[in-house]
């Protein structure tokens, strides 16, 4: 029977691996025979990882790559429009209404959007309407994972 320190030993790897599996999997380049943590140090020399695949799939189709703006003057209003675009044009059809559609948010645009809420809450109760707010995006659950690219938005099915 393991004991206590065996669990953590194997509780740290196994959350380890899973972190780098995310790591690499929004960081991903290209597959290097030897890899270089020195200057990839997101693992973007370990293998090709899901944005990359995304951009490469269908010409991109389904991928804005060009540079974009938010606010009123901007590309797009604020997150939930920009998402709300990405649900109705470049998701298929047939799978815009999936409930399992979620919203991945980078940190520094789920930092931007939080500031634009709070900056406007004067009341506590706003406050806590902000917080709920910032759970959701486009009407979608929506959260920051963890090596995402922060200024990266990402509609996927959960």
């Amino acid at each position: 029977m393991p004991d206590e320190f065996e669990k953590t030993v194997e509780s740290f790897f196994a959350q380890a691996y899973a972190l780098d599996m995310l790591r690499v999997g929004f960081n991903g380049v290209s597959i290097a025979n030897t890899t270089n943590p020195e200057i990839n140090k997101k693992g973007e020399d370990v293998n090709i990882g899901w944005h990359a695949l995304a951009k490469a799939y269908g010409n991109g189709k389904q991928i804005i790559s060009e540079p974009v703006t938010l606010g009123e003057t901007g590309t797009w209003k604020n997150i939930d429009a920009l998402a709300n675009h990405l649900i109705t044009e470049l998701i298929a059809e047939q799978f815009r209404e999936d409930p399992r559609l979620v919203v991945l948010v980078g940190a520094e645009l789920a930092a931007h959007q939080r500031l634009k809420l709070f900056n406007a809450a004067d009341r506590p109760s706003d406050v806590n309407a902000a917080q709920m707010a910032t759970s959701s995006v486009a009407g979608r659950f929506a959260f920051i994972p963890p090596f995402m690219p922060g200024k990266r938005l990402a509609v996927t099915p959960a």
